[in-house]
């Protein structure tokens, strides 16, 4: 992710904090982060259709994604939930992943990419989500 887009996204994702509070002024809005995609137990080519070198990107760019969340909830005040931190352990190749796997391309219309599995709604993220913002 350039400097460019990191601050892109940032811009982005302040304007919709901005746009929540002035409708909704009374709500309690809170910044969620992503779960993390790929871990240290992430297997090229099994657990993805990527090599390492993609997984390292994937892993880069949520990284700066995470410091984005980051950034914005301090600049604007607002609460984070750090489902980055919440979701390790939970990757692609874990023994409990909280996403669904990863598709080639011809596929994604099939079985969208990134999307929190059954099991993590359940067992995983969403209860630790409810603590932390009550």
């Amino acid at each position: 992710m350039t400097a460019q887009q990191r601050d892109t996204t940032a811009t982005g994702l302040a304007r919709i904090v901005t746009e929540s509070r002035l409708r909704a002024p009374q709500a309690r809005v809170v910044l969620v982060d992503y779960l993390p995609m790929v871990g240290p137990a992430t297997v090229p080519f099994e657990d993805v259709p990527y090599d390492a070198a993609s997984i390292e990107a994937l892993a880069s760019v949520h990284a700066e994604l995470t410091g984005v969340f980051a950034d914005v909830a301090e600049r604007t005040g607002m609460e984070l939930v750090l489902a980055s931190q919440l979701g390790r352990g939970h990757e692609l190749g874990s023994a409990s992943p909280w996403i669904q796997p990863l598709q080639p391309i011809y596929r994604v219309a099939a079985s969208p990419p990134f999307h929190r599995r059954d099991e993590g709604g359940r067992h995983g993220p969403s209860e630790d989500y409810h603590r932390a913002v009550t």
